[in-house]
């Protein structure tokens, strides 16, 4: 692959100033003539500023482009000069077409650009199937983008990081909707759902789209489809685009469907519709399923301890063994940092919990309990993890092994992709966490522990009336689940 020798400068950091001195950046750049002549001044001053990079001028410049003409431009100057081209130029450029309005002459040029790249792209690199596909998914030949995200989906198995990027899958979503090809579509949603990514809007308008040439009969099905999915994964679509989905059904079916922004009490029950929103429940078997597959896929795997020296492990099992179960487990730097009153904040806590006699287990690392003491109570017991531990899978697997009724304390939503894999255990996982979590928030300079959510928060239907929650794009800490609430109803 093209590696950039190594400079003090970098290209990267040169050639942004170097075009904006051309006029590349100016407000109005449509004034901006670009001619073979301009590209020679840029290259000759970028190779006087890098000698010995000059060969990889061609990618460094694409790559920093942000104009599908220029890139176009740019291109033709490169193919009669004496350049070598790399592949990853070409992986920029195609991605630059991709943003221009598509035409019968901008999908061969992706096309012809691509039969370039297919034959190598075995030696592509996240970053670089990433921009092919944002090009290529424009075109009729999309679903050769497939390839491309199993690609950077095997990538992200050997190095245990996220390579698959939301806008590249989304991307391809728009692709197999405008094409028909919905199995493909909710098969890559659920690929976002796997990785805590949201469907962009343009996945929404890409379904409405589509959905204008269907026949009637099929749009109640289709629609409650793509409902059913954002509630599987518990997507909270904008409140701008809520509205923008609901008018459009609402339309369609000559106003047989109506929706109304509503509120739910604390038990679930729609003061619009008067309908209970489905009860948070999950079954011992389930209960079960969660806490081996937690343990297996977080802190062991393939006998490697992810989080953790094996012997800390041990340690935490043995602890676990002796003093468990446990009524209520407490991660004791989320709310430590809650606030900047440190130790108020966990005493607070403590104390109200310690009030109703509940058997009360503390998990922070080594540096929580150098700066604070707790208080001495034959109810309390207290882990230290090293400073180097993630502590949540502590946390998290002292709570599954204590049993079904156990409570965790903590304002952290933990929708991290690292814990559970998979549709049906990240649905059980969410199902748990919001029946046994209380939510520590700070309320008038107050601290205060909100009481676990009776009702799942998701889109759903019950009674033949839909839910679904939004975000309302107000500022929200990480731990606060959407409180506003549509509702989307057949008139009787």
């Amino acid at each position: 692959m093209d590696r950039l020798p190594q400079y003090t400068s970098s290209p990267d950091e040169f050639l942004p100033t170097l075009l904006s001195d051309k006029g590349f950046y100016d407000k109005d750049v449509t004034n901006l003539i670009v001619t073979d002549q301009l590209w020679n001044e840029i290259y000759r001053e970028f190779a006087e500023k890098y000698p010995s990079g000059k060969s990889i001028f061609d990618s460094c410049l694409m790559r920093i482009l942000n104009n599908g003409e220029h890139a176009m431009l740019l291109m033709r100057f490169l193919e009669k000069g004496d350049f070598t081209i790399h592949l990853s130029t070409y992986c920029y450029y195609v991605e630059l077409l991709g943003t221009l309005p598509l035409s019968a002459e901008i999908e061969e040029e992706i096309l012809k650009h691509f039969s370039k790249i297919e034959p190598r792209s075995a030696s592509l690199t996240n970053e670089l199937c990433r921009s092919v596909v944002l090009g290529l998914a424009r075109t009729r030949l999309w679903p050769k983008c497939l390839k491309l995200l199993a690609r950077m989906k095997q990538q992200v198995t050997h190095s245990n990081a996220v390579g698959l990027k939301r806008d590249a899958v989304c991307a391809v979503i728009e692709a197999a909707v405008r094409s028909g090809e919905y199995n493909t579509a909710y098969d890559l949603i659920d690929v976002l759902g796997v990785h805590n990514f949201e469907p962009t809007n343009a996945v929404y308008h890409a379904f409405t789209h589509a959905w204008d040439q269907f026949p009637d009969g099929d749009l109640e099905h289709q629609f409650g489809r793509l409902l059913g999915a954002i509630g599987k994964w518990y997507f909270y679509p904008s409140e701008t685009m809520v509205k923008h989905l609901l008018a459009w059904i609402s339309a369609k079916s000559n106003n047989t469907w109506k929706s109304s922004p509503t509120q739910l009490d604390d038990s679930g029950v729609c003061k619009v519709t008067g309908v209970l929103l489905t009860p948070v429940s999950f079954s011992l078997k389930e209960f079960n399923k969660l806490k081996k597959t937690f343990l297996d896929q977080v802190l062991i795997r393939g006998d490697i301890f992810l989080h953790t020296r094996p012997e800390e492990f041990q340690m935490f099992c043995r602890f676990l063994e002796m003093y468990a179960p446990f009524d209520v487990v407490i991660d004791g730097l989320n709310v430590w940092y809650l606030s900047g009153q440190h130790a108020r904040n966990l005493d607070v806590v403590l104390h109200s919990l310690l009030r109703e006699r509940k058997k009360v287990l503390l998990i922070g690392k080594r540096h929580l309990f150098r700066e604070y003491r707790p208080p001495s109570n034959p109810d309390l017991y207290t882990f230290s993890a090293d400073n180097t531990t993630s502590d949540d899978p502590f946390m998290l697997y002292a709570a599954l092994h204590s049993g079904r009724k156990t409570n965790i304390v903590s304002s952290d939503r933990l929708r991290d992709s690292k814990y559970l894999t998979g549709p049906e255990m990240k649905n059980i996982f969410f199902r748990w966490q919001t029946s046994r979590t209380y939510l520590p928030q700070i309320v008038n300079r107050r601290l205060t522990l909100v009481p676990p959510r009776v009702y799942e928060t998701k889109t759903q239907k019950n009674n033949d009336v839909w839910h679904i929650p939004c975000d309302n794009m107000e500022p929200m800490y990480s731990y606060e689940m959407p409180d506003t609430w549509y509702c989307l109803y057949k008139k009787k």
